[in-house]
């Protein structure tokens, strides 16, 4: 499949960018990796990212979480877990009772085992890539499969989303920038917000004022004490909110200030297409 998507790039000078690099490469990360590199030395324009977790989370339905396909990646129904009730189906009739009668319900994929540290070599691997962007994937939390839309704090214990949701960010600091020190800080940075801001940008004007500190961009800053740093959110309580942001501010406006989060300040604004710009303007 990367060689395919490798290809298609090369042979139409198309942009490709490689998603979750982490998560699809699983432990072939360091075979695939090498291929990404040389077509990137000549040229191809790939991109890649990933998250800095073991887990992925989608719905038990998935096409790629049918039993007789699990082998691919070298998984089976142990390693996923159905959200609403926790459970591990232990043997392939069960998990395809679940898929049956709940194919929205939501699942997170153990791929690998952050607790192994075998297995974390894969992550650091993805993580530590030369340009790699750091993604959260964030998605919203659910309730017994429905999405939860209240604009409340704390969330309920019963909503659910995986932790990168929460803790993507503030685990790439606390992990790489402070505990391993195999992360620079302002390389942190630069992964965080100004790779994803310049390739966002190729299909938005808008992106082109992200990811900077100067003058005539959008002022969205934040301010830290990196030995405060602290992921808390977990794969059982994907709720809890990183710690050691003092001051966060987006657009100029500050949403966390003095370490408290100010509920009521909404300054965010979305990022449009410049396709979906003309199409506005023209109607």
């Amino acid at each position: 499949g990367f060689l395919e998507t490798i290809g298609v790039a090369a042979g139409t000078g198309a942009r490709m960018h490689m998603f979750h690099i982490n998560s699809v490469a699983i432990k072939r990360i360091n075979a695939v990796l090498p291929l990404v590199k040389v077509a990137q030395d000549k040229g191809i324009r790939i991109t890649t990212e990933a998250y800095p977790w073991g887990a992925g989370s989608t719905f038990i339905g998935a096409p790629f979480l049918q039993p007789d396909k699990l082998a691919q990646i070298d998984m089976d129904p142990s390693k996923i877990m159905y959200v609403k009730t926790g459970e591990r189906p232990a043997t392939n009739e069960r998990l395809n009772q679940l898929r049956a009668t709940d194919p929205g319900g939501l699942a997170v994929v153990h791929y690998l085992d952050e607790q192994n540290p075998e297995e974390m070599k894969f992550i650091d691997a993805a993580i530590l890539y030369k340009d790699t962007i750091i993604a959260s994937d964030a998605v919203p939390y659910q309730i017994n499969s429905k999405p939860y839309t209240k604009e409340e704090l704390p969330i309920p214990p019963e909503a659910y989303a995986h932790p990168r949701s929460a803790a993507t960010y503030s685990t790439v600091l606390a992990r790489y920038v402070h505990d391993q020190k195999s992360m620079t800080l302002i390389d942190a940075f630069r992964r965080g917000s100004l790779l994803p801001a310049n390739l966002v940008a190729t299909s938005s004007t808008d992106a082109k004022f992200k990811g900077r500190i100067q003058a005539g961009m959008d002022a969205d800053i934040i301010v830290f004490d990196l030995e405060k740093v602290k992921p808390k959110a977990t794969y059982l309580d994907p709720r809890q909110p990183a710690q050691g942001m003092d001051f966060v501010m987006v657009n100029g406006q500050f949403i966390i200030k003095d370490g408290v989060l100010l509920k009521d300040s909404r300054p965010g604004k979305p990022i449009r297409s410049t396709l979906e710009k003309k199409i506005n303007s023209a109607s």
